[in-house]
């Protein structure tokens, strides 16, 4: 929904206002409306460095919604800016022209910087993850930000298998077997549980999941907690969970995806509702959001957020020793 007759006045009026908070409402209204009579405004608040830090950082994030030519702008903030200006100039960049907004991505991750920041615009957008794999292709990648990308809960394979291969590790699973299930089943009995807690945090399992006293800053875990999976899961489910997530989905772990009509893509758990709209509560975040029924395009159930292929890089005396580590959560 846009402002009709003069509600735009009101909001350059409160644009222009001396309350900070005021001019922060302002411009994300502006941004969502897409305003674009006050396009110069805008660019004015994001071409001053001496604005306020909050209403410069709305002004950049407005920008990137109102379809302007301002991709050159936008791609200075990223290479002069500070982490959170240069991460909302990417965002924003990414909705004009996800090409040149990958490049820069490419640059920042092979620079070493915030890897979720970076990660999400291309998480989030249509056309995201093969932007970004092209960029990255142009570069050496020294360390894959693996991890990263499985605490986001990106269903985004091709872009996993990307880094994965840059990683040096083939992102294989084993076909289903009930045979190599039994098997591996019956090694854990003989494994290494403190070898198993060290491969549990060296394959980033931890990232996901809860086990003992860890926390995760006030964030939810993505997976289920695993303190007492060795009481309730046979070692034979244990296995067919780490190498075959998509196999059994716990209730209430079933992931989703959402793509509107403008391109932008939500993956999360379903919050139950009566409404039409639907409730995500996305992953890594405290928050629910709500995405109103009409901005809709597509929704897909995408089942387990935890990717296969994820121990493809173990050794079997690696999986040997966390599964026997797993089986062992509630034991003691």
């Amino acid at each position: 929904m846009k402002p009709e007759g003069d509600l735009a006045a009101v909001l350059r009026s409160a644009l222009r206002s001396d309350q900070a908070e005021l001019s922060e409402q302002s411009l994300g209204l502006i941004g969502q409306w897409q305003v674009a009579d006050l396009h110069d405004e805008v660019a004015a608040l994001v071409d001053d460095n001496q604005s306020v830090g909050a209403i410069r950082l709305a002004a950049v994030r407005a920008l990137g919604l109102l379809g302007g030519d301002d991709t050159k702008r936008l791609a200075k903030l990223i290479a002069n800016e500070s982490a959170e200006l240069k991460l909302a100039a990417l965002e924003s960049l990414s909705r004009l022209s996800m090409s040149t907004a990958a490049d820069h991505g490419a640059r920042l991750l092979v620079g070493g910087e915030d890897v979720a920041g970076i990660l999400a615009p291309f998480l989030n957008r249509e056309g995201g993850g093969k932007a970004l794999m092209a960029a990255l292709a142009k570069r050496k990648l020294e360390a894959a930000p693996l991890a990263k990308l499985q605490s986001l809960g990106s269903s985004k394979m091709e872009l996993m298998n990307f880094l994965s291969q840059t990683a040096g590790i083939e992102n294989t699973v084993p076909a289903y077997s009930a045979e190599f299930v039994a098997a591996l089943a019956k090694e854990s009995t003989k494994g290494n549980t403190v070898n198993g807690r060290q491969t549990f945090q060296a394959a980033g399992c931890a990232v996901c999941h809860k086990t003992g006293p860890a926390t995760n800053n006030g964030i939810p875990f993505i997976g289920p907690e695993l303190d007492t999976i060795g009481n309730t899961l046979s070692t034979e489910r244990i296995i067919e969970e780490v190498l075959w997530p998509g196999r059994h989905v716990k209730e209430g772990f079933s992931l989703i995806q959402v793509t509107t009509k403008l391109g932008e893509i939500h993956q999360g758990y379903e919050q139950r509702s009566r409404s039409k709209d639907i409730f995500l509560r996305p992953l890594s975040r405290v928050e629910t959001i709500r995405i109103p029924h009409d901005q809709v395009r597509e929704q897909t159930q995408v089942g387990s957020a935890m990717m296969p292929g994820l121990t493809a890089g173990l050794k079997r005396g690696q999986l040997r020793d966390l599964i026997c580590f797993l089986a062992q959560q509630g034991h003691n």
